[in-house]
């Protein structure tokens, strides 16, 4: 009997139904039992949980009667955390609570011991009969030692659903953040990722799992030799690496140290940003800029803020200014210095809701030389993303810029 209580211990992901099922098949075979009645007491409640052994068939959900504490029979046992034994009905008080449960089930005798976990009672156990003298004092000792393994069994299964449940809170809201994030043990093991992290790798979590982080996020050695997570869990210092995959996807990838109470590094965090598209486009923004380099116009790229974010060699040759000072430089400002307040004024516009979407086209004084330009908005989908300025530079011979 001992061996399958050992063997319900052990067991934490089960149904409370088939739990109590197993309990009870228990009990009944070392015990003579009419009915075999799990008591339950919640904690901080006024209430206890009955559960009635004869209700748990197979497959059924479980029957739970919400019983005001004063009111249960069973009360005793728990608060006391003291046993109860009745061998024959009519040698007891008529209005004591054990008189009243047996009068209650019809039985003439009972044993009730409490459910022990952590050296508090969290509930009992009964078991009535319709035969006098039925249990015996003898029987009480191996019935608590039962009820202790029983509270044990049914505090790990609660403990386990509380974790379970904790754990699935707080992958939700792991997955609630849009960086790809990978939790790695100190082998190197991915222990835990974000849905993010799945998206970008790929498969379903059982297939990410427990593989090597290179295998997850490479499928080839990182940049610079060796796992990422290496120096970390030896020096306690963040670092960022970079990882190539075979497909051509960019990873820059951070890992930070989790730490524990005495500082030990337990485990760290991969969080991920793929830099493709970025390399990408900064690979097309170095060859734009070299093409618009050898343009003898001055271009100027202006942001849907009116700022100025790009300013080409022959734009800064026609000023006489380095290319440098011309960024970030709202453009209202520039033609307002350059004398075309009507152009300063739709300049000022742009972003708001009186932006000229169809560009305008206007003349410029520099350096008592007049020289036309023309702005054309850079829309994408009805939205102004920016605007491109040119500024004819005609035959005017220009030197280097100061």
């Amino acid at each position: 009997m001992l061996r399958r209580v050992g063997a319900l211990i052990a067991r934490l992901e089960v149904d409370e139904a088939e739990l109590f099922r197993d309990l009870v098949a228990v009990v009944r075979s070392r015990f003579r039992a009419d009915r075999v009645t799990l008591v339950l007491a919640e904690p901080e409640s006024t209430e206890v949980l009955v559960i009635d052994g004869d209700r748990l068939g197979k497959g059924e959900r479980l029957q739970v009667a919400h019983v005001p504490a004063d009111e249960s029979p069973f009360t005793p046992v728990i608060r006391g955390k003291r046993s109860l034994l009745v061998s024959n009905r009519s040698e007891l008080d008529p209005l004591s609570s054990a008189a009243r449960y047996l009068k209650a089930e019809g039985s003439k005798s009972a044993v009730a011991v409490p459910l022990i976990a952590s050296r508090a009672a969290i509930g009992a156990l009964a078991l009535s009969c319709d035969v006098a003298l039925a249990y015996q004092t003898g029987d009480v000792p191996t019935l608590e030692l039962l009820g202790t393994l029983m509270g044990t069994v049914v505090e790990n299964v609660r403990l386990f659903a509380r974790v379970s449940n904790a754990r699935r809170e707080t992958q939700a809201v792991f997955d609630h953040f849009d960086e790809p994030i990978a939790v790695v043990d100190p082998a190197g093991r991915v222990i835990r990722v974000n849905r993010a992290m799945r998206d970008v790798v790929g498969g379903d979590y059982t297939d990410i799992l427990g593989r090597p982080c290179t295998d997850v996020l490479a499928g080839t050695e990182l940049r610079g030799g060796g796992c990422a997570h290496e120096p970390v869990i030896r020096t306690g210092k963040a670092s960022v690496r970079e990882i190539v995959r075979d497909d051509g996807v960019v990873l820059e990838v951070r890992i930070a140290p989790l730490e524990t109470r005495d500082g030990k590094v337990e485990k760290v965090v991969h969080v991920v940003r793929n830099l493709t598209q970025d390399r990408a486009a900064a690979s097309e923004a170095t060859r734009l800029r070299a093409a618009l380099d050898e343009v003898r116009d001055g271009v100027l790229f202006v942001a849907n803020d009116g700022l100025i974010r790009v300013a080409n060699v022959g734009m800064a040759r026609l000023l006489g200014v380095l290319m440098g000072s011309l960024s970030g430089r709202p453009l209202a400002d520039l033609l307002r210095e350059l004398g075309d307040e009507d152009g300063a004024a739709r300049a000022a516009c742009i972003g708001g809701a009186d932006a000229d979407l169809e560009g305008w086209e206007g003349t410029v004084s520099i350096e008592s030389s007049a020289f036309d330009y023309t702005v054309r908005p850079i829309e994408s989908e009805d939205r102004l993303e920016g605007l491109v300025a040119v500024f004819r530079a005609g035959d005017l011979v220009m030197g280097e810029p100061t």
